[in-house]
């Protein structure tokens, strides 16, 4: 049985909570693959993708890249529950999680603020919005999205901050003319990032992860 919480959840999509449902009919003592769970409908690759990180980042799985007695990185470890997972893992209710080792495809998904993992439609916008970064190859390291997510927790429409990025074309969030004004022009968008691209430069500036997908 799937828990009615989950099913209700206002923040995943249907392909989320079916994956979830999946997911979780694999019996503990059985590892399998993504592919393998890929092949039970013919969404394709990237749509089994986006549930999995939309899944990661309302909670209810993590990952963690295991290695071997070698020290080279081995299989990704996922724990999948349909109760809320606490950062290390476990159910909030303390209720043992399902777990299951998949071939190794990506690090653990990044920690969305509460803030903004509190907004019901807020996951669907930070998924729209790592799809554009990635078609238009902008970066996507750890440190950038980290500074992203802190930029969008601060603001008070972070979903229309995404939108008035991707309507008009840009490569960066900047804040909304007024609390829900209209987009800004380039030029008015730039001259407000100035701000923020000071505040996240001593992130930037440590270095580059490599992309987590």
């Amino acid at each position: 049985m799937v828990a009615n919480a989950m099913l209700r959840d206002p923040r995943l999509s249907l392909k989320a909570k079916g994956l979830l449902a999946v997911m979780l009919s694999v019996p503990d003592e059985r590892p399998y693959r993504m592919s393998q769970v890929e092949a039970v409908s013919d969404d394709g690759r990237d749509a089994h993708r986006t549930a999995l990180r939309e899944l990661e980042a309302a909670g209810y799985v993590s990952r963690q890249q295991t290695r071997n007695a070698q020290g080279k990185l081995g299989e990704t470890e996922y724990r999948v529950s349909d109760a809320l997972l606490t950062v290390d893992g476990k159910a909030v209710d303390g209720k043992a999680v399902h777990g299951s080792n998949i071939v190794p495809d990506a690090k653990k998904a990044l920690e969305v603020p509460p803030a903004l993992a509190a907004r019901p439609q807020f996951a669907e916008a930070w998924q729209e919005w790592r799809s554009y970064r990635r078609e238009r190859r902008l970066s996507r390291t750890d440190r950038v999205l980290k500074a992203q997510l802190a930029f969008l927790a601060e603001q008070p429409n972070p979903e229309a901050c995404i939108r008035q990025t991707i309507t008009n074309g840009w490569n960066g969030l900047f804040e909304l003319k007024g609390q829900f004004g209209k987009p800004q022009t380039p030029g008015e968008a730039n001259a407000r990032s100035l701000d923020t691209a000071r505040q996240t430069h001593r992130v930037l500036s440590e270095g580059n992860d490599n992309d987590p997908f």
